[in-house]
Parts: C-alpha cells; sequence; structure tokens
C-alpha cells in the first residue's frame, strides 16, 4: 500500500522590513563607545536626541518665518542664509562624522511623529514604495535641482519657502497615513542622500550577533515598547549591513534589555568597500549628485 506524502508547506518570502531574518551584522570593528560611562548614559537618556531636536526646529520654524514673509531678496533673507549658505554645505559633513544623524534631530521627523500620533492610522508601507521608494528619491532630487535651474528656488527666498512648506505637506500626509517614519525612509530626497553618505561616516551602530542569538524579547530593538518607540527607518540593528538605514537615534539601545546594541568608531569611507548587495538605484543617486555637483561648478 503506497502512503501519499502531503506536499511540503510554502515558504513564505521573507520581507526585511517585518522579519528579522538571518543575521547579517559584519564583526565589530574599532572602539565601542558604549563602554564610556557618559556615552551610554547619554544615548541612553530620555533627553536623548531632543536635546538636539528642540534648537534644530526652533531654528527650522526661524528658516521658515523668514523665508516666507522675510525680504524678498535672497542676500538679505536670513532663512536663506541659514538654510542655503551655512546649513547646505555643512550637512555633507555631519555625514561623513556621524553618518546619518541629521535625520534623528531633523524637523521632518517630529512632524511625522506627531502627525501619526494624533491623526495616523498606520497602515503598512505599499510594497510599491519599499520597492521603488529610492527611485522615487533619485527622481525628486532632479525635480528639485532642475526647478532651481529653471526657477531659481535657491536663490528665491519665497521658493525656498514654497518648497519646505511641499515638504512638509508631504510630510503630514506620510505620518496621517503610514507607520513609522515613512517619508523619511522611502521618500525624502535627503534621507536618500544622507543614506549614501552614511556609508561613509565615522560613527556605526551595530548589534552583538553573540548576544542576539540567545534573546527573547521578540525583537523589543526594532518593534519597540511601552516606554520607547521602534525603529523609525524599519532597521534590525542585528541584520544591519550598512548604515544607510540607521539614523543614530538610539530607540534601539534604550529599548533592548540585555545591551547587546554597540556605537562604534571606524575609518571614515571604510563602509563603501564592503559593499555586498550593490544597488543600481543607490549608484544612480550617487551618480546624479557627482553629475549636478560638476554641472553647477
Amino acid at each position: 500500500m503506497t502512503t501519499l506524502t502531503p506536499p511540503p508547506a510554502p515558504v513564505a518570502a521573507v520581507d526585511p522590513d517585518v522579519s528579522p531574518g538571518p543575521d547579517l551584522t559584519p564583526p565589530p570593528v574599532g572602539r565601542n563607545l558604549m563602554t564610556i560611562p557618559w556615552v551610554a548614559r547619554s544615548l541612553r537618556s530620555g533627553w536623548y536626541p531632543k536635546i538636539f531636536q528642540i534648537p534644530v526646529a526652533a531654528v527650522f520654524g526661524l528658516v521658515a518665518y523668514q523665508l516666507l514673509v522675510g525680504p524678498d531678496v535672497a542676500h538679505e533673507n536670513a532663512g536663506t542664509a541659514l538654510m542655503w549658505v551655512l546649513w547646505w554645505p555643512v550637512i555633507p559633513i555631519v555625514f561623513v562624522l556621524l553618518g546619518r544623524f541629521w535625520c534623528a534631530v531633523c524637523p521632518f521627523g517630529a512632524i511625522s511623529d506627531f502627525a501619526q500620533k494624533w491623526v495616523g492610522v498606520n497602515r503598512p508601507v505599499p510594497n510599491f514604495l519599499k520597492n521603488n521608494g529610492i527611485w522615487i528619491i533619485d527622481a525628486s532630487f532632479l525635480a528639485i535641482t532642475w526647478a532651481d535651474h529653471v526657477w531659481g528656488v535657491v536663490e528665491s527666498p519665497w521658493g525656498s519657502g514654497v518648497l519646505l512648506l511641499l515638504l512638509t505637506t508631504a510630510v503630514i500626509a506620510s505620518g496621517a497615513l503610514f507607520q513609522r517614519r515613512t517619508f523619511c525612509r522611502y521618500l525624502c530626497f535627503l534621507g536618500g542622500l544622507s543614506g549614501n553618505y552614511a556609508r561613509t561616516g565615522m560613527v556605526e551602530l551595530r548589534a552583538d550577533s553573540g548576544i542576539c542569538k540567545t534573546c527573547t524579547a521578540k525583537a523589543v530593538c526594532y518593534n519597540g515598547n511601552d516606554k520607547v518607540a521602534g525603529c523609525p527607518l524599519f532597521t534590525f540593528p542585528r541584520t544591519m549591513e550598512d548604515s544607510a538605514n540607521c539614523n543614530l537615534c538610539a530607540n534601539c539601545i534604550k529599548s533592548c534589555p540585555n545591551d547587546a546594541i554597540q556605537v562604534r568608531l571606524r575609518k571614515p569611507t571604510s563602509e563603501l568597500w564592503f559593499i555586498t548587495k550593490p544597488k543600481i538605484e543607490q549608484s544612480m543617486l550617487a551618480m546624479a549628485i557627482m553629475g549636478i555637483v560638476l554641472i553647477q561648478n
């Protein structure tokens, strides 16, 4: 008599944004800054990163006010000076030193969190955004550069103010509809730029894979708990291959019950030479940035 063997159950595809997946964290290198008491206390404090967010938000409000109601001439407008003369040239330096830290203190992130808290419906991120978000970022970056070339956005306080209003509207809409900081991860042109630059950063956040293998906290570093929100950029510390989607917000450090999260110093640009899964869309953004710089200068 022949025994019929039931067919194997289908294996569901692993979604990297909702499942921890295999441990991809490379071996740790450099000094672990979490061994320095004051650094560890600061990152675990409830004031971090708020202590940076508050003054940045105040300056952002001043810039927006000046751009929209201040002098029409760029060199007489404080908002234009703060946005394009001071902030824009300095931000790549922040990327090289601290990776994507700017995204942790960016006012857009706080606005998204506020909208989500009060009117958010917390829908899952559409697969279209997951699969094509970086291409949308590429197109947005080129569109903004084209608008500056045609209409002189940088030299127009009002034009820069309208750009901020459009971005703010998109942030609020995203926060109201989708989970966490969907706009920052999948739609923000500056987020895409900082994700590329973060690979050159001198600071990296990684999890100790040896500790994580025995963790029973059900990915609290990703999901958060009743006191600390989950990772805003949908990243599991234990599966991080790079720093492109880590803004050093320290949510995972605060929620991890096993002190498994490390923040380490490394040589600048070292991550660039060990990319295991290069992506054409990220390369396209890098080429677009270089092309824009060459053309403009």
